[in-house]
């Protein structure tokens, strides 16, 4: 068995002569804005 991560939440698992790619998330890098972090204030 062997782990490589690409992205942060991006895994290729390769096990038993097989690929396999774990992400949460299937869509093509930069398709999706950054998101915002809003400050929290009392």
């Amino acid at each position: 068995m062997y782990l490589q991560q690409i992205r942060n939440a991006t895994i290729f698992l390769y096990y038993g002569g097989k690929t396999f790619l774990i992400d949460p998330i299937l869509a093509p890098k930069g398709s999706w804005p950054p998101r915002t972090i809003k400050a929290m204030t009392d």
